[in-house]
């Protein structure tokens, strides 16, 4: 509107603005559904150096989308570390759904993509899809670790597609989620004995940071409820490392 008023010296309504916007990004991308139409043949030309997979209904219209770089999956599996970071974020575009993604860390600690998928919301149904993916794509991995934040379908599923691998718990998320469950100051002590007790390598050690912080029973309850193994270094039961967050991912 501001730019046909600079330019031309007219007023234009609201809605003839967004329809030209919406023509002239036509113009440019194309349309979502011409998008989907062609993802089939696109997969199709990047395989077998990508693994990828497609799953549609009974309708043949789309519902997953599993993509991992082959290179990605085999640097993985021979030279890292068998931690691995999951989330999920909103798509905005026409068709909303969420992206999928797997991370890790190389030996460097640069980010180091292994996956990303596309589903319809973050149900038990669409992650349970990826992480059966995810394991088709790196198999079998010894002393497996993953870290996620808190997400009831992440809990759900997880362990029935890696019932070998142990479930660690982002501390971040873990400490936000204490704030305001257990209303917390920014400020407060107690926050930072839980910082010191999450990088605690040794148990006398981190049972010296958890003494100071039963002293509220509310936050030493929540976190004993969460699993002493699922956000502390001294309890995990696996070898998470210092990936003590989902950073990688966000």
């Amino acid at each position: 509107m501001r730019y046909v008023k600079h330019n031309f010296g007219f007023t234009i309504h609201y809605s003839k603005a967004w329809k030209a916007r919406e023509l002239a990004l036509l113009s440019i991308r194309g349309s979502a559904e011409e998008a989907y139409y062609i993802l089939p043949a696109y997969c199709y030309e990047l395989e077998p150096s990508i693994k990828i997979h497609i799953q549609t209904d009974e309708n043949n219209h789309f519902m997953y989308l599993f993509m991992a770089v082959g290179a990605c999956i085999r640097g993985f599996r021979s030279s890292m570390r068998p931690v691995i970071a999951v989330d999920a974020t909103h798509l905005k575009f026409k068709y909303k759904g969420v992206m999928f993604v797997a991370n890790a860390f190389d030996g460097n600690r640069n980010i180091y993509t292994l996956a990303f998928g596309i589903g319809d919301l973050e149900t038990d149904a669409s992650w349970h899809w990826f992480f059966t993916k995810l394991y088709e794509a790196i198999g079998e991995c010894p002393n497996l670790v993953i870290i996620s934040d808190r997400n009831v379908s992440i809990e759900n599923v997880w362990n029935k597609v890696f019932p070998t691998a142990q479930h660690g718990i982002c501390f971040y998320h873990m400490k936000g989620n204490m704030k305001r469950t257990c209303r917390l100051k920014k400020r407060d002590q107690i926050l930072m004995h839980f910082k010191q007790a999450v990088k605690s390598y040794s148990i006398a050690e981190f049972d010296c940071h958890f003494r100071k912080m039963k002293r509220k029973e509310h936050v030493a309850q929540y976190l004993e409820q969460a699993g002493l193994h699922k956000w502390s270094k001294a309890h995990m039961d696996g070898r998470r490392y210092n990936v003590m967050t989902t950073n990688i991912v966000e």
